[in-house]
């Protein structure tokens, strides 16, 4: 390798040597073209082709010819200058600069195409220390369009001689804008002169606006004076607020506050106070109860409570709209009642809240439910006789029913019935076997199947054609009941009509339970009375009938005895048409749905006969066929068959 480079070195002293000699021995351009070639396709060379191919250059000699054209240049110069200088590619020209830049600590920067030298950069900032001293302040985007540079870069330089070159400060809030002390001082004395002669609330912008500020440097001023003491005043948001308005506002707030016992919203807008709610509770924390439209004081919730106490005392109502400030709306005295009722349960038990400002004691609605009662009695034995409540509740016991069995619901309804039925002729039967009487047993049975089974069949017909709301209880509507309250509610045309109409809202529910329970015990009761008369009914026909067939066969054996038989036979006839025919008579009236207090003549026995119930109308019409009989046996006989 040492061999070749003296071989280089050699041919390069015969070239010069050649170049400057005067005689005629010279190398040609080509051949100098040529040596160039070889030495360059050996590696032994490393240059650069001008951009017209004639010369060449060395890197080394490029990056002496870049510095020299930069500091020439005043130390800033673009690529496309050094291009045109220097006569090599862009391409060379921009890689040279890049590791020009990057050796060079700092001295040299790439920026935007350009070349910029650490020289350059002093006297920029030199530039601009003596604009800053001219005018007090400067931007960084100021400086960006008048240097065409980057801002960053600009910002970059700036900082780095802040305080050495540049005598200035950057912006607390704001690192791009400059500013000198003198500047600071003259901008802080008339802040403090325009915002110290303010009385009232006024918003930054519009002291901004009027006088020029800058708004990051007012804004930092601004919060430096306030810390320093500087400034009476405070920041709420973007609003300035002097102390003596605080002062005074506050002043006006605690006595207005001690007058009324209560703070409504509106005043404090108006007052300036954005968010009247926040800065009560800031001020008063919980000593303030706060509401939709404005905060209420313990004054106010000591006469809320001493009006609910005299309203359970009195076992009254009170409304709390007319007792409380007119500023209230209806919400906020709801609210009140709310939370005064619940933070005192010896309050709450025995009151309920109506028309939502209507405290009423419960002692006063149970009083007006007491009003109804005499009603309820009498709907109830109407009810009672007009057989409604009887079908109702054998609605609701069918219905009962069903809802168990998991067949049909038709199907599982007609079983229910004839359960009730058989059940209700079981109930009769022992009754009738209490007379001691096989026939009557029998007959008794008849009447109880009769009269459970016919009301049961009257039910499963009106439960298949009504709607289910039809088998509940009802007393009265809340339309009804509105009218009885206004005539039994003393001083009720005092009362708004929304409280009669709550009152009728809450109570009908109550009502019609009670009137109900007071139905089906009234119910039961007639069930029972009905019962227990039927029995005794029952019983005395029961008693008439086996004294009547004693005589028939008494009178029977002695009319045997006689020995005529034309006598005989009139005797039995007699009987038959007499003693026996009462006998049927009597079982006729018994079983009959309708009053009868007689049976006259037999075309009547027949005539009732007819509308007897069909499972006993058989019975009564072969007994009753027995009285045409020959003989008193066959009609004894049939008696004790029926």
């Amino acid at each position: 390798m040492s061999t070749d480079w003296e071989d280089v070195k050699r041919l390069a002293a015969d070239f010069q040597r050649t170049q400057l000699s005067e005689t005629l021995l010279r190398l040609s351009e080509r051949n100098c073209v040529e040596i160039m070639k070889r030495l360059i396709e050996m590696k032994l060379l490393d240059v650069i082709f001008t951009s017209d191919g004639k010369e060449y250059i060395t890197e080394e000699h490029l990056l002496r010819e870049i510095e020299d054209e930069l500091f020439s240049a005043g130390g800033r110069i673009s690529l496309t200058d050094l291009v045109t200088a220097l006569n090599v590619d862009y391409i060379q020209i921009e890689a040279k600069a890049n590791h020009l830049s990057r050796t060079s600590a700092g001295d040299v920067s790439l920026v935007l195409g350009q070349l910029v030298s650490r020289q350059y950069k002093d006297s920029m900032a030199q530039e601009v220390d003596l604009k800053l001293q001219e005018t007090g302040i400067i931007t960084i985007a100021e400086l960006t369009k008048q240097y065409d540079l980057s801002a960053d870069f600009i910002d970059t330089v700036i900082a780095e001689r802040l305080g050495t070159i540049i005598k200035g400060k950057a912006d607390v809030n704001d690192s791009r804008i400059i500013v000198t002390n003198d500047y600071l001082s003259q901008y802080q004395s008339k802040v403090t002169g325009v915002l110290s002669a303010v009385t009232r609330p006024v918003p930054l912008n519009t002291v901004i606006n009027r006088y020029k500020f800058s708004e990051s440097i007012f804004n930092s001023i601004v919060n430096e004076l306030i810390a320093s003491k500087r400034l009476s005043g405070s920041l709420s948001g973007r609003t300035y607020i002097p102390e003596i308005y605080a002062k005074t506002q506050l002043e006006y707030i605690e006595n207005f506050y001690k007058l009324n016992g209560y703070l409504d919203y509106s005043t404090l807008s108006r007052l300036g106070i954005a968010n009247a709610q926040t800065y009560l509770q800031k001020r008063f924390g919980d000593e303030l109860c706060y509401l939709n439209s404005c905060a209420v004081g313990q004054m106010l919730n000591f006469q809320v409570e001493s009006s609910i106490e005299e309203c359970i005392l009195n076992n009254s109502w009170v409304d709390l709209v007319p007792v409380m400030p007119t500023i209230l709306s209806e919400s906020d005295v709801n609210i009140l009642i709310t939370k005064t009722l619940e933070q005192n349960k010896n309050l709450s038990e025995p009151t309920i809240v109506l028309c939502d400002t209507i405290v009423v004691s419960k002692a006063f609605i149970a009083k007006i439910e007491e009003i109804f009662v005499p009603l309820m009695n009498k709907k109830a034995t109407e009810d009672l006789n007009s057989g409604l409540l009887l079908t109702i509740f054998a609605a609701q016991k069918a219905a009962k029913l069903d809802s168990i069995v998991d067949d049909k619901r038709s199907e599982s309804g007609g079983k229910g019935q004839k359960k009730g039925a058989k059940k209700g002729g079981g109930g009769g039967g022992g009754g009738g076997g209490g007379g001691g009487a096989g026939s009557q047993g029998r007959e008794v049975k008849t009447k109880a199947v009769k009269k459970k089974y016919k009301p049961g069949a009257k039910v499963t017909a009106k439960d298949d054609s009504d709607d289910e709301s039809q088998n509940e209880i009802t007393f009265k509507n809340v339309d009804e009941l509105i009218e009885i309250l206004e005539k039994n509610i003393s001083n009720a045309d005092e009362c708004p009509p929304e409280f009669i109409k709550d009152i009728a809202l809450y109570i009908e529910a109550t009502l019609r339970d009670k009137y109900e329970t007071i139905a089906r015990n009234v119910f039961i009761s007639s069930a029972s009375a009905s019962t227990a008369k039927a029995k005794k009914s029952f019983a005395d026909v029961q008693k008439n009938i086996n004294q009547i067939y004693c005589n028939i066969l008494m009178f029977d054996r002695g009319i045997k005895i006689l020995t005529n038989d034309e006598l005989q036979t009139q005797l039995t006839k007699y009987l038959l048409r007499s003693l026996c025919s009462e006998v049927v008579n009597q079982l006729i009236i018994h079983f009959s749905s309708e009053d009868i207090s007689s049976i006259a003549t037999p075309e009547v026995r027949l005539k009732f006969i007819s509308k007897l119930d069909p499972n006993l109308k058989e019975c009564i019409t072969r007994l009753n066929t027995s009285l045409n009989a020959k003989s008193v046996d066959d009609f004894c006989n049939e008696l004790e068959t029926t």
